[in-house]
């Protein structure tokens, strides 16, 4: 980043921020602040070989047997992640339709002020219909709800052209085996409004770590 008072986090980690509350904000940005600027790996990284195992499922003959190596993987190395992988796993296969293929994603970022909210690990999907989904695969143990998936849902509607134009975002909370999309009565100003007030809040809780 330019100087000490800006930010450059994923967008998952930002949507953490945001689902925490008042109450735990302090504490979330505090921890993550601290995994940004470790020389130490991201804490976080504990995903990071499903992240890249979605990612190559989409684009193999066999997604389940892609998966299942993964999740092979990470049981012989901890069983808890081996669970988590596995629930995971079955949960993107269900929500992924027959038939889809993967389709190139750059990654894309959003800024507000001194917060640059950047979308790593987003998926494209081509589906047999010809639609194309830019889809945020949320992964966490913690379930997701159409608010917190509205938060996400506007920055990645907000970087769609940078991403992969014409797709429409949806976010796969897949240890629950649910899709979000933004509501067609969705209140975009509000919305928009909602999101830059966070990232104001976010970067207040940063500089006060």
């Amino acid at each position: 980043m330019n100087n000490e008072h800006s930010a450059e986090v994923g967008g998952f980690q930002f949507l953490d921020s945001v689902v925490a509350g008042p109450r735990k904000l302090r504490q979330v940005v505090a921890a993550q602040k601290e995994l940004y600027t470790s020389a130490d790996q991201p804490g976080w990284i504990y995903y990071g070989d499903l992240y890249t195992g979605l990612k190559a499922a989409v684009n193999s003959v066999d997604p389940s047997g892609t998966l299942d190596k993964v999740v092979r993987k990470a049981a012989e190395a901890n069983d808890a992640r081996g669970l988590a992988f596995r629930e995971a796993s079955d949960g993107f296969l269900k929500l992924m339709s027959k038939g889809a293929t993967g389709v190139p994603v750059k990654t894309a970022r959003w800024t507000d002020g001194d917060l640059t909210v950047v979308m790593r690990r987003m998926i494209g999907l081509r589906q047999k219909n010809g639609t194309v989904l830019y889809v945020a695969p949320y992964v966490k143990c913690e379930p997701l709800d159409q608010d917190g998936a509205d938060v996400l849902l506007y920055l990645m509607e907000s970087v769609l052209d940078q991403a992969l134009p014409g797709a429409t975002p949806v976010v796969w909370d897949v240890r629950r085996g649910k899709a979000f999309k933004l509501r067609k009565n969705t209140n975009r100003v509000a919305l928009d409004h909602y999101v830059r007030a966070q990232a104001r809040a976010y970067m207040y809780m940063w500089n006060a770590a």
